[in-house]
């Protein structure tokens, strides 16, 4: 058994002194809790807040930028796979532009074609027509006339024989034209 004696003064004092000095002491930890907090927090968001950045550029079609942080954490995995979706996404967008170039004169070389179609049947046409007018003037001659000479009917019937033989002609060479 140990008996101490004294007394209560000393402890008193040193009570007293600890009163006094605990609020400091308080204050001294909250604050450092803060920059401890703070510090912690800004570690776990500044990251976050670059990828979000880093996806708000990827939504612009800006993949220039990418994620540098050397954390392997899941917000370094996520970093990677952003980095990852904006290479994807920037050769997927190049491809695009290539394929839409291609569209683009492909649709050019098709009008062209076209106007040349238009062009080709206007002119088939106006071929096909010229004889058939020929043909059908030399024939409303010989209906207007009421007498006709024999020798202006043989001349009239071979001018139509000869537009005939050159409608048939042109057709002829409009359809070896179609199987080409």
């Amino acid at each position: 058994t140990m008996i101490v004696s004294g007394g209560m003064q000393p402890v008193n004092q040193a009570l007293e002194i600890l009163y006094q000095i605990l609020p400091y002491i308080l204050g001294i930890a909250i604050v450092v809790s803060i920059l401890f907090a703070l510090g912690a927090s800004l570690y776990l968001t500044f990251p976050i807040v670059r990828l979000s950045q880093l996806a708000q550029n990827m939504a612009a079609l800006d993949f220039d930028s990418s994620y540098q942080g050397k954390r392997t954490d899941e917000v370094g995995v996520l970093g990677e796979s952003l980095n990852e979706l904006s290479k994807n996404l920037s050769r997927a967008l190049e491809e695009l532009k290539s394929a839409n170039e291609k569209l683009k004169s492909d649709i050019e070389m098709e009008r062209k074609i076209e106007k040349k179609r238009i062009a080709f049947f206007s002119a088939v046409s106006h071929e096909l027509k010229t004889p058939i007018t020929s043909v059908k003037v030399l024939a409303d001659s010989l209906i207007a006339q009421d007498d006709v000479p024999v020798e202006l009917y043989k001349e009239f019937m071979t001018d139509i024989g000869e537009e005939i033989d050159r409608e048939n002609k042109i057709i002829n060479d409009l359809l070896s034209l179609v199987k080409l």
